[in-house]
């Protein structure tokens, strides 16, 4: 994965549009353009350049530039991955004159990840799945500590014996759809004996939500993996969230949340909730999510996390399984809380009726 490229970093390649680290907003401007906008983060400010010929986000603080991240349409290569050359160039830019290791991606929920040899900038890459704004895949590049402190607040806890399964086709464009609509909270039945004003709005928001999650057809999606070696197939049901989360740099922008059921001969039943991007923040031994279904009581269920580090995966805890489904087969809509690293609690919507054979 990459290997190549480490190895290589002191070889000179034409290079794409891309800025040293520490440069102030003056100069950023003069690289990339005058076309930007500013959005406020924990750090400092995020500058997203936006033309025809770049897009990238820069983190500035104290006025330089800490972090950046470049938005690549280039293609693939034929093994996967983004082009080392763009990759070494863009280092080489940022952080002249310096060598670059390998460490754990997972740690930054990425696919490959580096880190210069004087311990003082990290870069990580993503180009597996779905990316921001329609990109292949995307580099981010910066100073260590301003990155480890967003992904490494404290040690991820230990892992479980639970691994993901394959990666799920990506749903239809109708399931990835957020919904912002909004019902209106209004009843003929009018409040119930010592219902406050607050309780009666929030029970007609939610009975008018499920009216309208009925009234659509199914989102869930199915499919099947047969065993090459013919011990039988894995099943899979999944729907994505009708609402959307919004992360922090450098996994900014609007993404769902997904939950999947999954039925495999040897393993059993299992069921896990999973983003593009960002991290699930699993405590040891497990974490407490909570999710309502319908307008009913908040449940809480534990969470772990997957032993191959996939930590944008969470997993429902063991025995949970029987009590989740039995109240997901009798639910419309459900509310999932969730808790993910440097962005405190997130809660998605999902419109769970139409479940099948599961």
């Amino acid at each position: 994965m990459l290997k190549t490229f480490v190895a290589l970093l002191c070889t000179c390649f034409a290079m794409p549009t891309s800025a040293k680290l520490g440069e102030t907003v003056p100069q950023l401007v003069k690289l990339f353009g005058k076309s930007y906008t500013i959005e406020s983060d924990a750090v400092g400010k995020r500058y997203r350049f936006r033309s025809e010929k770049v897009s990238v986000d820069v983190l500035v603080s104290n006025d330089v530039s800490v972090a950046e991240t470049y938005f690549s349409d280039h293609s693939l290569t034929a093994s996967g991955e983004p082009p080392s050359d763009i990759v070494r160039a863009v280092l080489k830019t940022n952080v002249p004159q310096i060598r670059w290791s390998e460490i754990d991606a997972w740690t930054f929920a990425a696919d490959y990840a580096l880190r210069s040899s004087d311990q003082k900038h990290i870069a990580f890459l993503r180009y597996r799945g779905p990316q921001p704004e329609g990109s292949i895949w995307t580099l981010t590049v910066g100073d260590s500590k301003v990155l480890s402190s967003r992904f490494s607040t404290s040690a991820p806890s230990p892992p479980t014996s639970v691994t993901p399964p394959p990666e799920i086709p990506s749903p239809t464009q109708t399931a990835r759809t957020a919904d912002t609509r909004e019902p209106s909270a209004t009843s003929k039945s009018g409040p119930k004996p010592g219902e406050t004003k607050e309780q009666y709005e929030q029970r007609v928001l939610a009975e008018a939500r499920t009216k309208d999650a009925t009234a659509q057809s199914p989102r869930w999606v199915y499919s099947e993996h047969e065993d090459a070696m013919g011990r039988g197939s894995e099943k899979f049901a999944h729907v994505d969230s009708l609402t959307t989360l919004s992360f922090g740099f450098p996994y900014q922008g609007d993404q769902v949340m997904r939950l999947v059921l999954q039925r495999n001969p040897q393993k059993g039943k299992d069921a896990y909730i999973k983003v593009d991007h960002g991290q699930f923040h699993i405590r040891y031994p497990h974490s407490n999510f909570t999710i309502r279904f319908d307008n009913g009581k908040l449940q809480t269920f534990p969470f772990d996390s997957a032993d191959n580090g996939m930590s944008n995966v969470a997993f429902l805890g063991y025995g949970q399984y029987d009590r989740f489904i039995a109240l997901l087969r009798k639910a419309n809509t459900i509310d999932i809380e969730a808790d993910f690293w440097g962005e405190g609690t997130g809660v998605v919507t999902f419109d769970v009726h139409g479940l099948q054979g599961w």
